[in-house]
């Protein structure tokens, strides 16, 4: 949605934006009107088409356009869902895809010897954002993957009524035996019939050697945010 949001706004500002008399700030004002109605109608009609009524994007690349997200959706609530670092790498390495993924190849640029740093430093660089962009935030409710899949329940409970939902613990069962709509994201899914606790700590069996691989500076940052987190060691549970 971040991305969309993006290119709406250069596409708008460049058309209707020309034409539209006013001053600059009244311009901006048409141009974000008609952003808006177009992305409203465009997930509108999804969610009548599949009977829903509400919507939520976890595009884990928004977290590079909060600005363009919060400029078209100035009433967005924001979950920021957090996961120790050296769990994600893990996770990334076992991963069955060929190759690296399409969304760290970038730092695979920069990390050609080590695919671990690349891994690293994505979660690193996303996670710095999210922390930044909740700071003082009162639309955006932060949870951690540790929680969640150790008491879903409790963890569960203050996210639903931060969106002013009411929670219904038949959720976590019904979750896995309802059809899921076809579309992006992990394809793992597809075979999960239970919430799965023995993904967490699996950081703390990276290969030493991997480690030595990943420059000083940037396990630094990556410690420094499981502190801020309240990750009392590599892999370890918050």
């Amino acid at each position: 949605m971040g991305q969309l949001a993006k290119f709406l706004k250069l596409a708008v500002a460049r058309t209707t934006g020309f034409i539209t008399p006013g001053t600059v700030g009244e311009r901006e004002q048409i141009v974000q009107k008609e952003v808006r109605k177009i992305l409203d109608g465009f997930m509108d009609s999804h969610l009548r088409a599949i009977g829903k009524k509400v919507w939520c994007d976890k595009t884990p690349q928004n977290v590079n356009d909060l600005k363009e997200i919060e400029w078209a959706f100035p009433d967005a609530r924001y979950i920021c869902l957090y996961r120790n670092g050296l769990d994600v790498a893990q996770s990334g390495l076992q991963m069955p895809e060929k190759g690296p993924m399409w969304w760290v190849s970038a730092y695979v640029a920069k990390h050609p010897e080590s695919y671990l740093a690349a891994l690293l430093e994505n979660w690193v660089e996303k996670t710095e954002a999210m922390v930044s962009f909740e700071a003082g935030n009162p639309r955006v409710c932060p949870i951690k993957y540790e929680d969640l899949v150790e008491d879903p329940r409790k963890a569960l409970d203050p996210v639903f009524r931060f969106l002013g939902m009411s929670w219904d613990h038949a959720l976590l069962e019904r979750v896995f035996r309802t059809p899921h709509d076809p579309g992006g994201g992990d394809n793992e899914i597809t075979a999960t019939n239970r919430i799965e606790k023995d993904r967490v700590g699996k950081g703390r069996r990276l290969d030493p050697s991997l480690l030595a691989q990943v420059p000083r500076r940037l396990l630094e940052r990556q410690k420094a945010l499981d502190a801020v987190l309240g990750y009392s060691r590599p892999g370890g549970e918050g």
